[in-house]
């Protein structure tokens, strides 16, 4: 990339992956269920998410669903029930969102460069370790 060359140029070219993880279980909002297996206009909320990132304007060509392994079943059915085509590779999580976002990085095709940043779909919460660390964001990635 010569100095003059925009971030932008050199990403429109890389191939987008998506990876969503979706590891909630519902407790907070008093559900009977997992979060993303709750329905929205009769759908669940994940295979909205799902529909969003496969959308053709974004141009993501590779859409990972880290899932807590107990709950990976529960998605495969819901794929069947609602006739869901879009492909996307199902991968089971770890024991916390951390683990997770890595199980989903490790399932893509090729290795992350140190310049591309996964994006993640679920909004930041207060973990543990921001807690811990105000203002310091979200703890690094480790390979």
């Amino acid at each position: 990339m010569t100095s003059n060359q925009k971030p932008e140029t050199r990403n429109e070219k890389l191939p987008r992956l998506a990876i969503l993880v979706a590891g909630g279980s519902g407790s907070r909002m008093g559900a009977d269920r997992p979060k993303q297996f709750l329905l929205l206009r009769g759908e669940p909320v994940l295979l909205h998410t799902l529909r969003r990132f496969a959308a053709t304007a974004l141009g993501v060509s590779d859409i990972v669903v880290v899932l807590p392994a107990e709950q990976l079943g529960t998605w495969q059915q819901l794929c069947e029930e609602f006739g869901v085509n879009i492909p996307h590779r199902l991968v089971a999580g770890g024991a916390t969102r951390w683990a997770s976002v890595k199980a989903g990085l490790a399932a893509r095709a090729r290795p992350v460069r140190a310049w591309e940043r996964p994006v993640e779909t679920t909004p930041p919460r207060a973990e543990p370790w921001q807690r811990e660390n105000p203002g310091q964001g979200h703890r690094p990635l480790q390979a």
